[in-house]
């Protein structure tokens, strides 16, 4: 379930759904450097850590530590667009399921922004008399 977010995290990034870099960190409380954790070759899951998938390769540990490092959003966007290549070119994984969630709200609700998971973010709410 948490590399299936990750993919769709790198998905939302590389489609500049989210084109503002500081909101996708502070809001969503999620970046793409999370995918370290999943897929550096020094976290396999046989030697206690999250990498479930038991990748090992140094190309993609170079990629992971260059998005991690960049400071630039539209180099970190092409790096982690590499990242999110090898992973579909590899079939690292394969994200089979999606919770549904579905959220109405009246016209008079302004304001309303949602997650990468489609939660909805309340900070900026207001409603409309």
């Amino acid at each position: 379930m948490c590399e299936a977010l990750c993919l769709l995290l790198l998905f939302s990034y590389r489609q500049s759904i989210y084109t503002d870099a500081q909101h996708l960190m502070t809001r969503c409380l999620m970046d793409p450097d999370i995918l370290r954790n999943l897929f550096r070759s020094d976290k396999v899951f046989t030697k206690g850590g999250t990498n479930w998938s038991n990748v090992a390769d140094p190309e993609i540990d170079e990629l992971l530590d260059q998005g991690a490092s960049e400071s630039d959003p539209q180099k970190r966007k092409e790096i982690y667009a590499q990242i999110q290549q090898y992973m579909i070119d590899r079939a690292i994984i394969l994200p089979i399921y999606v919770f549904p969630y579905t959220v109405a709200h009246s016209k008079k609700v302004e304001g309303l922004k949602f997650d990468l998971l489609g939660y909805p973010l309340l900070y900026d709410v207001t409603i409309r008399k």
